[in-house]
């Protein structure tokens, strides 16, 4: 067994700390030329940490010429004078076949053609009686009654003329654009007002990344599970959506590495309270991502829609903090942390591609509503948007600690789901080979819904998963609602499991 200690209370991370103790043990020679190493499981076992983070200090070690990898038979301290083995032409690009248009065009059918079978079964949850925790949007009673016309009529009394009879500007009104860059500021950031584009919300921000990423030939990789807007907005503009999967901690670093040839890619990310997770990127995998983009021609779209709705311990700081503005583009809006309707939204990045963006933007509506955008800039400079998110922090908290104490309660053990920090999603996940879509059909039937797994994935994976959001559900009905799906649970885990098929259903009909 090698002798490697870690300080989890040191500023080196984990893996760097790794690296450099089996450096130091192949250097004096404890560790000598040509001997293996432990498995990557036995290591991450021995030292306590994640496989990622001993994938990660090997990498280095192999880059640095201190270790090989050999194909099945394990990695080796490396001999003076040995070559490298030749990498495998196609690990980074994937099957040849992927790049053939015909390809594409076959296995985008196969994928349009089972969402629309799913988003057809999610209309069940239409039916009357239901608790429905499918909406992932804000409830009515979030917002304090009356703020609406209060904002409006502050912003009415300040600039009538200005929201009323002025002409669209492209990029956002200035003063809201001023507000917005003052409050990352406050943050942490280092955000100008020329960095940030107003845009009807947060999904018209990711449609224009779509466009530049479709104009500029750009691969496209999207983190999974994750917000269907996503995949469906780069999708619908032509691009080819790659997939990395995320858990709790973030994105698999192992597979997003097999993506390091140097291409121009755009990656889309939810950091912070992911949806539909709730977790966050934690620090040994922003660490392992950081490094990762700033060795690659790598821009992430990092979605930050529910940072404003966390209700425990601080965040994460934000990837643009870590990657500056040439290798992040925030995009953000009021739609899940005040209100929907207002699709007033944001986008952050460096000045030449606000520039651009603005000029896509001008080509598909001109502008965002200079009265909308009054409103909204009425809300900042009030103080009203802070007051309500002392309010509806405490409004959410109520409702995730009833969903989290319902679950503890009632949900059979072999079931397991996240603990978000924030925001109202709730990620569960079934034992393996017990359909979440068989759930649904068990759970309607009891009188609650939720969404089944494969509707948050481009290629429909994520059977045995599914999201609960409490967002629109009162404490008391979360406490009926979970109650009911644990019942419906049980009765599909008296049954083993079986192959699900393509649809997920199985022999259920």
């Amino acid at each position: 067994m090698l002798e490697i200690t870690i300080d989890r209370n040191s500023d080196q991370p984990l893996y760097a700390q790794i690296r450099d103790a089996l450096q130091s043990i192949m250097e004096d020679g404890t560790l000598k030329a040509g001997r293996q190493l432990p498995t990557v499981n036995a290591l991450a076992a021995q030292i306590g940490v994640t496989q990622s983070t001993i994938r990660r200090a090997l990498e280095d070690l192999t880059k640095s010429g201190h270790i090989i990898s050999q194909v099945g038979r394990g990695t080796f301290v490396r001999v003076p004078g040995e070559k490298e083995p030749d990498e495998p032409a196609a690990k980074a690009a994937g099957p040849k076949s992927q790049a053939d248009p015909e390809f594409r065009a076959a296995a985008r059918r196969v994928r349009n053609g089972i969402t629309k079978s799913l988003e057809t079964l999610l209309t069940l949850n239409q039916r009357s009686g239901l608790i429905d925790f499918t909406t992932g949007i804000p409830g009515a009673d979030s917002v304090r009654a009356g703020i609406l016309e209060e904002i409006t009529a502050e912003a009415l009394r300040k600039g009538h003329e200005q929201y009323q009879f002025c002409g669209n500007e492209p990029l956002g009104i200035m003063p809201l654009r001023e507000v917005i860059a003052e409050r990352y500021c406050r943050a942490g950031l280092e955000v100008h007002p020329d960095q940030v584009l107003i845009t009807n919300g947060a999904q018209q921000g990711i449609s224009l990344m779509a466009l530049k990423t479709r104009e500029q030939d750009r691969r496209f990789i999207c983190e999974t599970p994750c917000f269907t807007g996503v995949p469906n907005a780069f999708g619908a503009l032509g691009n080819w959506i790659e997939h990395v999967p995320r858990d709790e901690e973030g994105p698999d670093m192992e597979r997003l590495r097999h993506f390091s040839d140097g291409r121009q890619t755009s990656l889309y990310l939810c950091p912070a309270i992911h949806n539909p997770m709730g977790t966050d990127l934690s620090e040994n995998r922003r660490v392992e991502l950081v490094d990762w983009v700033q060795s690659q021609k790598v821009v992430v779209i990092a979605d930050e829609i529910f940072n404003d709705l966390r209700v425990e311990h601080p965040g994460p700081k934000s990837l643009f903090s870590y990657l500056g503005p040439k290798k992040c583009v925030v995009v953000s809006s009021l739609s899940k942390s005040f209100m929907t309707s207002l699709r007033i939204g944001w986008l952050i990045t460096k000045r030449n591609l606000v520039s651009q963006l603005g000029g896509l933007k001008r080509s598909l509506d001109l502008g965002c509503s200079p009265l909308m955008q009054g409103i909204v800039l009425a809300l900042f400079t009030t103080g009203a948007y802070d007051e309500h998110l002392s309010q509806v922090t405490d409004f959410y908290r109520l409702r995730r600690d009833a969903a989290l104490d319902a679950l503890d309660r009632f949900m059979p053990r072999e079931v397991t789901w996240t603990r978000p920090g924030g925001g109202f999603h709730i990620w569960f996940s079934l034992p393996q080979g017990y359909s979440s879509i068989v759930l649904y059909m068990m759970a309607i039937d009891h009188g609650v819904s939720f969404v089944p797994g494969p509707y948050m994935d481009i290629d429909h994976r994520f059977v045995n998963c599914g999201r609960l959001s409490y967002a629109q559900v009162d404490p008391d009905q979360i406490r009926e609602g979970v109650e009911l799906l644990a019942f419906a649970v049980r009765q599909l885990l008296e049954s083993p499991p079986g192959d699900l098929g393509l649809s997920g259903l199985g022999d259920f009909l």
